[in-house]
């Protein structure tokens, strides 16, 4: 647990698994041992030695970001679901807040993208909470979260990532009626998430989202692409295995590859953020991200049955927008220079949030918006991150 000037996340305590808790919980980490044992049999050919990595790595990793997180009260916890398997979960307060006026506040849940976790947000959960309670947890199979197997349907794959969702907000105890974030991956499963439990969502916020848009007519991706993707289909290898076969060179391949995310994360200047950064803290976040990807892979491999080509998914979001309630607000955040969209752009098509508003049936609420941060790649919530929070405060202000 974590908070604003005193108590600290701290990796030991953090880092106990279902085993350490009580009788019930022993039984569902022998489970999760056992789903984690044929999740990981694909990988067998890699020792685990190799990967300078491991659990305690990661909640260290973890730590090391949430604890730069000044301006908020953080709790820290795993909330377990009805299979047994855990949802790591971090909830950010304002300090200064009154307790029961707060405590009534429509929460907000905050979702990640494909190979990220919690402390992706770290920009920006201190700001939120500000107005509301905020919870950001590790989707299913991905960061501190249960490694566990995913069926091989793409609509059976998808199902489970979101019903995990639902079966978290029960097992947390939260109300119908979220504010819903989703960026990248994560804003394709919050979309999948409003479709089918519409009540437990009241607005759906879609930051860059991945997984939108079918091919483009005519789309011939290229010869490489086309080769990668085959191969990855007939070994049946994920994206970030790669990573995985580096072991000890693994750490300086994400410093390398994405170097980009070290600027990020730097000193904001004033501490608005709420984001103690220095001239460390963007290594601290790429060795966060090694971490999280290093392990055995899981969420990465549902993520894998999903798509199509890569770059798309197999069952696009915007041939299933009837799907979504009439009357659920929708607002769309993108990034004017992000690598999802080259071809959209290229082509002089209308942006991606005009095109997920303007395929609504009939009669659908106009309520939400769109907003571009035109000097943003993929990564918006933290590239412009004082105008990405700006815009999330705004478009959830009228909601007590």
């Amino acid at each position: 647990m974590a908070t604003s000037g005193s108590t600290k996340v701290s990796a030991e305590s953090a880092s106990g698994s279902a085993a350490d808790r009580d009788g019930d919980a022993h039984g569902a980490a022998l489970l999760i041992h056992e789903s984690a044992s044929s999740v990981a049999s694909s990988h067998s050919w890699l020792p685990h030695y190799w990967r300078p990595t491991s659990s305690f790595s990661l909640a260290y990793a973890e730590a090391l970001v949430l604890n730069r997180i000044s301006d908020c009260k953080l709790d820290c916890s795993f909330v377990m679901l009805p299979c047994g398997a855990e949802i790591r979960t971090v909830r950010a307060t304002a300090p200064g807040a009154d307790p029961a006026a707060y405590a009534r506040r429509r929460p907000l849940l905050l979702l990640h993208g494909m190979g990220a976790a919690v402390g992706i947000w770290c920009r920006n959960i201190g700001q939120l909470s500000r107005q509301r309670p905020v919870y950001a947890i590790d989707i299913l199979g991905f960061g501190r979260s249960s490694r566990v197997p995913f069926p091989l349907d793409a609509a059976a794959c998808e199902a489970r990532f979101v019903d995990s969702i639902e079966q978290w907000r029960l097992a947390a105890g939260l109300p119908e009626g979220l504010l819903v974030v989703g960026h990248s991956f994560g804003g394709y499963l919050a979309f999948c998430y409003s479709a089918k439990y519409p009540a437990s969502v009241a607005h759906l916020l879609l930051a860059d989202p991945w997984g939108m848009l079918p091919p483009p007519p005519g789309y011939e991706p290229p010869p490489l692409l086309r080769r990668i993707a085959s191969v990855m289909d007939y070994w049946r290898l994920d994206p970030l295995d790669l990573l995985r076969a580096a072991g000890p060179f693994g750490p300086g391949l994400v410093r390398r590859l994405r170097g980009d995310l070290r600027n990020f994360f730097d000193d904001d200047g004033d501490g608005s953020s709420g984001w103690l950064g220095d001239k460390s803290s963007g290594d601290e976040v790429l060795d966060y991200v090694y971490h999280c990807n290093a392990q055995v892979p899981s969420g990465e491999t549902g993520f894998r049955r999903l798509c199509h080509l890569i770059a798309f998914a197999r069952r696009p979001c915007l041939s299933r927008i009837d799907q979504l309630p009439a009357q659920l607000p929708l607002t769309v955040l993108y990034g004017g220079q992000s690598r999802l969209y080259r071809l959209e752009r290229a082509r002089g098509e209308p942006n991606i949030g005009e095109k997920l508003r303007s395929a609504r049936p009939a009669g659908s609420t106009q309520a939400g918006g769109v907003r571009e941060l035109p000097e943003c790649g993929h990564h918006i919530y933290a590239e412009d991150w004082r105008s990405f929070n700006a815009y999330v405060l705004e478009a959830f202000e009228g909601y007590a």
